[in-house]
């Protein structure tokens, strides 16, 4: 890891490593694989303890856990609203943004159980949906 010069202050600066693993797929690919198999861990060992777990993952559907969730939430928003959150909250530029973005997961809207769309009223959206999932 520091032969790429990406930690700052004993921590990994996440921008200098995108901009290395979103160059190579195959280190990319395993920078994934070490990812996706930490936080099957970390989930199912909240899982263990809690039981009742709220995961916030976009890798969600690609892992095994995906199967033991009793209800799957997708939460999105239009492409350019998403884009401009996203180089806001990061603060990246448009370059870096659409490098990331090129190597998004992809998903279908019927692998998940409800679907909240984030343009605008999210905690309106997320009290009703949590009405009614209390009613199921």
């Amino acid at each position: 890891v520091n032969d790429f010069d990406i930690i700052e202050n004993n921590n990994i600066d996440s921008k200098k490593l995108g901009a290395i693993i979103f160059q190579d797929k195959k280190l990319l690919k395993t920078y994934n694989e070490f990812i996706y198999k930490k936080m099957k861990d970390e989930i199912n060992e909240l899982i263990r303890i809690n039981h009742n777990v709220v995961v916030d993952s976009m890798f969600l559907p690609i892992m095994d856990i995906y199967n033991q969730c009793d209800y799957t939430i997708l939460v999105k928003c239009d492409d350019l609203l998403r884009k401009q959150r996203i180089i806001k909250r990061d603060n990246i530029d448009e370059q870096y943004y659409l490098n990331r973005d090129s190597h998004s997961l992809e998903y279908q809207e019927s692998d998940f159980d409800f679907i909240i769309n984030n343009n605008e009223n999210f905690k309106d959206q997320l009290e009703m949906l949590i009405k009614e999932i209390h009613n199921i």
